[in-house]
């Protein structure tokens, strides 16, 4: 009961925040300004390859905009609270440090899942009224699943899940606002470039604690898989359900432990 009240209080903040307020119209102004761009690819041919360049636009945006504010949201609402020493106030009452640091969590999840249904739903209508304007009259298949926008809108939620999660671990022992938010922000990065140096790295010491130390960003991104015939394979989504709990409980574990060793 007390980490759903966490929860709903950290939501209430969260939402009220301006980098929420100021992102979220910027990238649905952003998923809208694909519709432009397409029409200004000349090598945009094949219906396929026309909504693919729709869905694809799309989700960069919504992975871009999503990971600067799960970053910039979840070290907001925790040194909100550190540096204004009300959080010394409310860990006066039966609340525990853990129990606060995941009601933060919560709160900055549901917030994130707000944005990216939002974005996807108006992801989804674009790519699939495009879909509707190039549908043959015979009904001849156009090559690409529009319902893959959709599992990208829920791989790309859990994806920023993880970078909350890293935020809230870098924020446990970390000073400043601007430290967690630098640091967050290469470990993203080095996060998407692992993969493509694993096989270099897997040949050093070392080099496999390295390359699993951080997610496979890269995994979430699912939208190619619009051009398969089969679609989606549903071992991809154990994959991603697998990483998702193992790396959650790994860095809010660790949070946690960080946390409550913290001065305050």
């Amino acid at each position: 009961m007390r980490l759903f009240l966490l929860a709903r209080l950290a939501w209430i903040e969260a939402s009220r925040q301006r980098v929420f307020l100021f992102l979220a119209p910027l990238a649905a102004a952003f998923l809208f300004l694909g519709g432009f761009l397409r029409k200004l690819d000349l090598t945009i041919g094949e219906p396929a390859a026309d909504l693919k360049f729709l869905a694809d636009f799309g989700a960069a945006g919504l992975h871009f905009f999503g990971v600067v504010l799960a970053l910039v949201l979840t070290a907001q609402l925790f040194f909100t609270e550190v540096e204004s020493r009300s959080l010394l106030t409310l860990l006066a009452k039966p609340v525990r440090r853990g129990e606060w640091l995941l009601g933060r969590f919560l709160g900055v999840g549901a917030v994130l899942a707000v944005f990216v249904a939002v974005l996807t739903t108006l992801m989804y209508f674009q790519v699939s009224s495009r879909a509707g304007d190039l549908a043959a009259d015979d009904g001849t298949p156009l090559g690409f699943h529009t319902s893959i926008v959709l599992w990208q809108g829920l791989a790309e939620w859990l994806c920023l899940l993880l970078v909350s999660s890293l935020a809230l671990l870098l924020c446990s022992f970390a000073r400043t606002l601007v430290y967690a938010v630098a640091v967050g922000t290469l470990a993203v990065v080095t996060a998407h470039i692992l993969p493509v140096a694993a096989k270099w790295l897997l040949a050093y010491p070392g080099g496999v604690l390295l390359v699993r130390s951080l997610p496979d960003f890269q995994l979430f991104q699912v939208i190619g898989w619009g051009l398969s015939p089969s679609g989606l394979p549903p071992a991809l989504l154990g994959a991603l359900a697998g990483q998702t709990v193992v790396y959650l409980t790994a860095f809010l574990g660790l949070a946690c432990f960080s946390f409550h060793r913290r001065e305050l």
